[in-house]
């Protein structure tokens, strides 16, 4: 199980925590820009499904 660098919310990521071929739900989303992951925390850890959609949704509307 990964944990969501934001809010702390255990979930499952495809790419770390399945088999080495598997590709994670995020894929299917836009990828967020490179400066908002930094800004975000360490740019290496996922968000959940909840958190991701967050930082997407403010991302497109800003």
């Amino acid at each position: 199980m990964s944990a969501c660098l934001q809010c702390g919310q255990t979930f499952t990521c495809g790419m770390v925590d399945g088999p080495a071929d598997d590709l994670c739900w995020c894929m299917a989303l836009p990828p967020l820009p490179p400066t908002l992951l930094e800004s975000a925390g360490d740019p290496t850890r996922c968000f959940c499904p909840a958190c991701l959609q967050g930082l997407l949704d403010r991302h497109l509307n800003d």
